[in-house]
């Protein structure tokens, strides 16, 4: 069971690994003696790990450790590259939820909100639907209807209702 794994044990199979990668990422760029220095170390934790054997796996780490560091040696200004990454990142994000979520656009008049909002309206002389259909359509699709009718002695529906031209007739509905 691997939770009954003595923790040296696991220690040394993360080192197994850890050595098994620097193997495979360096095989064809390292020459030939580090290499074998590198397998062979492989070999002697394999066999320690078998064996179970405490105080061989704590050398062997200590040594795999010093080989590691002189073939593959930590990058120059790693941390200060990291930082640049995390930083510009952090402003990335910053910025995405400052233009979407915390300043979103401002009308300046009201005249452009119902085109934005998708409000539109549509006249039509057909009565409007039953109050079954209206309610679905309410809650599927957000539609509302209105019904504006303009008596027969007030100023032409063009007048009411900005952009319709030349209509004139006593009753008429909006669907909005």
């Amino acid at each position: 069971m691997f939770f009954l794994t003595p923790r040296y044990i696991t220690e040394a199979k993360h080192y197994r690994h850890a050595l098994k990668r620097v193997i495979n990422y360096k095989k064809d760029i390292l020459p030939p003696d580090q290499l074998g220095a590198l397998e062979d170390l492989l070999a002697r934790l394999n066999k320690a790990i078998k064996s179970r054997d405490r105080s061989t796996l704590s050398g062997l780490q200590e040594e795999i450790d010093k080989t590691i560091g002189k073939v593959a040696p930590p990058p120059k200004h790693a941390g200060w590259a990291e930082n640049v990454e995390v930083f510009l990142v952090a402003i990335v994000i910053a910025a995405g939820v400052r233009a979407y979520i915390l300043q979103p656009f401002r009308i300046p008049t009201g005249s452009m909100q119902p085109t934005l909002y998708g409000i539109v309206g549509n006249p039509t002389t057909t009565p409007p639907p039953n109050m079954l259909k209206r309610a679905f359509e309410f809650v599927w699709l957000g539609r509302t209807y209105f019904d504006v009718v303009a008596p027969s002695w007030s100023l032409p529906v063009s007048c009411a209702l900005s952009g319709m031209e030349s209509m004139t007739t006593p009753a008429m509905s909006i669907r909005l």
